[in-house]
């Protein structure tokens, strides 16, 4: 399948000259990764909703392609020369929980941006829903410049999520915005929007 889209960072091809394992060759991005760019950079409102459509439309987009992301956060995502959010990695992290070159099979585990359910139930796969609901976090982790839960020590994060605690409303976030981020990460998956309305209802916000 080849996937085009202008949220998505382009895979030119995979190299085996850096190591014992493949590496994935991809074009250069200037702005580097999300989680450090809206941390060193002074950002508008207008700014932040920009790239939070552009995160949930390469999103709505893997969706439609029947792709689930599974590792939507800061870290997993780069900015362009033109300062649009590119999506990197869709799946990987499900590639390396069961990994035999990763220790115990378990990759450092993601709770700040990750669903209820997913934290419940360690069976459980990720679903469309689950990644409605780390776009949701992500798109706090944008207006607030830092990682949801900033101020809550890494134990006490997924205790926190599976008793519906959410973290608190960033200043500049307006009604319709806060209302859709609660609808987002409602802690029942079914309630949740389809990411392509979800994207909808963001730019009717912009």
């Amino acid at each position: 399948m080849n996937l085009t889209h202008d949220n998505l960072l382009p895979l030119l091809g995979i190299s085996m000259n850096f190591g014992p394992f493949p590496a994935l060759v991809t074009s250069w991005m200037i702005n580097g990764l999300l989680s450090e760019y809206i941390k060193s950079n002074e950002l508008w409102e207008e700014d932040k909703m920009e790239l939070v459509v552009g995160v949930a439309s390469g999103v709505a987009y893997l969706h439609s392609n029947n792709i689930i992301h599974s590792d939507i956060r800061g870290s997993s995502i780069l900015v362009d020369e033109l300062v649009n959010a590119r999506l990197a990695d869709p799946g990987l992290l499900s590639v390396l929980s069961s990994s035999p070159l990763v220790k115990n099979g378990v990759a450092s585990v993601p709770y700040r941006w990750m669903a209820p359910e997913l934290i419940q139930k360690s069976s459980q796969n990720p679903t469309f829903e689950t990644d409605v609901y780390s776009v949701t976090m992500t798109s706090l982790e944008i207006f607030k410049g830092s990682d949801p839960f900033e101020n809550v020590n890494d134990a006490l994060v997924p205790g926190q999520i599976v008793q519906d605690q959410r973290p608190s409303r960033p200043d500049d976030v307006e009604n319709g915005l806060w209302e859709l981020w609660g609808k987002g990460w409602n802690t029942d998956p079914a309630q949740r929007p389809k990411m392509a309305d979800y994207v909808q209802r963001l730019k009717q916000l912009q």
